[in-house]
């Protein structure tokens, strides 16, 4: 028997999202059925479209250290699940509600409203129904790259066509059927469908970067390319980005030496400093993306193995924090953030950077690549610190930007799919791990299909089948 929407029918029983039954057949209190143009754009600038990726996906990465867990002795949560990287991490009812299938499909809907009801929209123009449409396809877009990014195998051009996608909703009635999985090549197909047709009529520029705008977009298709391994259009596409807006945080203005409060020494954020915690002007953001709760990964543990690779003079040990509890010795553990700012998993200057430096060292133009590499790492060094980066040949130079790129976008949602494109790289793979409290670690594999999800129980039928 062929499963009726059943995704859908996921999301609006165990999310219970008003946004999903409020344009079916009732009004609920509160809610107004769109039909003005203005509604419409109301539901495109909903706050939660962009606010939709739990921490979850930090505590899969390898940065991550669950300094209270007890190997033996523990709570079994989707939290734990994840640092076991268990594939089935969202097991009840309570979990799949906030699970990352929910929410992004929870998402498409909305963006799918918009999509196939506002050419009826009362005081519709064409310029304001385009401008619409293309925000809500880059909306789309978005929420099908971290599914397919989290409940696809990575990317791999040679079984792309074959290996399971994601389900790719267009409708938003509940009476259709729904699509099967797919295939990940068609899912990225998609993807960059609807990012290209989006460019046509996105605004140049916005108020804020909450709102979508070219460079957004671009950003976007730079992710993309880059999972995709095509890193000719991943450079193309952070060039574009970075055209727009290349301005970078110079880290000589935000640093003060402090020390805790059991007598460590460490780098932290100058008092009064509000350079990362004013949302609306941090000069890097690209496109703004919130965690579902705002303070991201703060006062949470970094694994000893990625503090270590900030060398002491490096700025950016702003983020990293010595961990202290009252009347025991440090053990050389690290958290991050020493005050509560605002961190954006979405777009930004120096993410841009990174992707163009390592579309030109794959490239093989090693001088391009270290000069995005030294621009960025300039700001984040004092003087008299500093030395600019060179590189031996190709490897090296990936290698270089590859660690640059860890540093810099560490808990802002990047390492997990990074580890997912390069785990089984010839060159710059490697085995992941998660340690314990006592010394011991678990080992995430080259090829392991744990670094897929699996898709909720409730969501399988004859044409959607589970991961293997």
């Amino acid at each position: 028997m062929k499963t009726k929407y059943s995704l859908l029918l996921l999301v609006l029983v165990l999310v219970g999202l008003s946004s999903c039954k409020k344009y079916l057949d009732i009004t609920p209190k509160g809610y107004v059925i769109p039909s003005k143009i203005q509604d419409f754009e109301r539901l495109l600038n909903d706050g939660s479209n962009f606010r939709f990726l739990a921490t979850d996906i930090d505590f899969l990465s390898d940065d991550y250290y669950f300094r209270s867990l007890d190997r033996t002795n523990f709570a079994e949560t989707s939290q734990t699940r994840l640092y076991f990287w268990q594939p089935d991490a969202y097991l009840t009812r309570e979990e799949i509600k906030y699970s990352f299938w929910a929410a992004l499909y929870s998402n498409i809907y909305q963006f799918n409203a918009i999509l196939n009801g506002i050419d009826k929209a009362e005081g519709a123009t064409p310029a304001r129904v385009a401008s619409a449409k293309a925000q809500a396809k880059f909306g789309r877009a978005l929420s099908y790259w971290y599914l397919v990014n989290l409940y696809s195998k990575p990317y791999n051009k040679q079984t792309a066509s074959t290996d399971p996608g994601v389900p790719l909703v267009t409708a938003n009635e509940v009476t259709k059927n729904l699509p099967g999985r797919g295939s990940v090549q068609g899912t990225y197909d998609f993807i960059l469908k609807d990012l290209t047709e989006a460019l046509n009529d996105v605004p140049i520029a916005a108020a804020n970067a909450y709102l979508i705008s070219k460079p957004a977009v671009y950003g976007y298709l730079a992710r993309t390319y880059l999972m995709l391994g095509d890193y000719v259009k991943a450079g193309e596409a952070a060039d574009k980005a970075l055209s727009f807006n290349s301005r970078l945080i110079d880290y000589n203005t935000v640093y003060s030496n402090k020390t805790a409060s059991n007598g460590v020494a460490y780098i932290g954020i100058k008092t009064g400093v509000t350079t990362f915690s004013d949302r609306l002007t941090v000069p890097e953001n690209i496109f703004a993306q919130l965690y579902t709760y705002t303070g991201g990964m703060f006062n949470q543990p970094i694994a000893k193995t990625t503090e270590q690779l900030f060398d002491a003079k490096d700025l950016r040990r702003v983020f990293l924090i010595p961990y202290v509890e009252a009347n025991i010795t440090w053990d050389g553990i690290y958290t991050y953030m020493d005050q509560f700012i605002y961190v954006n998993p979405g777009i930004s200057v120096p993410e841009m950077y990174l992707v163009r430096a390592e579309a030109y060292a794959r490239g093989n133009n090693l001088t391009a690549a270290m000069a995005d590499l030294n621009t960025l790492r300039k700001t984040r060094y004092r003087p008299a610190d500093y030395t600019d980066l060179s590189a031996s040949d190709q490897k090296d130079a990936i290698r270089k930007v590859l660690l640059e790129r860890r540093k810099e976008l560490l808990f802002k949602g990047a390492r997990w799919f990074d580890m997912r494109r390069l785990n089984n790289d010839p060159d710059f793979g490697f085995t992941a791990r998660h340690y314990f409290t006592n010394g011991t670690f678990i080992e995430l594999q080259p090829n392991s299909p744990s670094y897929t999800l699996h898709l909720p129980e409730s969501a399988l039928s004859t044409d959607i089948q589970q991961n293997k």
